[in-house]
C-alpha cells in the first residue's frame, strides 16, 4: 500500500517556464518552513519562506515570476521539520 500523509515537494509547473511557474508542497507537521531558490552555483538568489512562520499542515502553492530571474537552471529547496527536498527548475525567456 502506498504511504500517505507524508510531506511532499512537487515539481514546479510549467517547467521550463518563461513567465510564471507554481511550486506546490504539502506539509504534515506545524514547524518552521523554509523555501529557498538557489542558482546553479549554489548561491541563494531568493528566500521565499525564511522559517519565521510555522505553517499549519496542509497544501500550499507559491507563484514564481520569471522577472526576478535570469535565464538558466535554478534549484528550490523546502525544509519543514526534519523533511527536506530539492527540485530543479529552468527559466527560459
Amino acid at each position: 500500500f502506498p504511504v500517505t500523509n507524508l510531506p511532499e515537494l512537487k515539481q514546479n509547473y510549467p517547467n521550463p517556464f518563461s513567465e510564471t511557474t507554481k511550486i506546490e508542497f504539502t506539509i504534515q507537521e506545524k514547524s518552521n518552513t523554509i523555501l529557498k531558490i538557489y542558482n546553479i552555483n549554489g548561491d541563494v538568489v531568493k528566500t521565499i519562506l525564511n522559517g519565521d512562520l510555522k505553517l499549519n499542515p496542509g497544501k500550499y502553492t507559491i507563484d514564481i515570476n520569471s522577472n526576478e530571474y535570469e535565464n538558466g537552471i535554478y534549484y528550490y529547496e523546502l525544509t519543514n521539520g526534519v523533511f527536506k527536498d530539492i527540485k530543479k527548475m529552468i527559466v527560459i525567456k
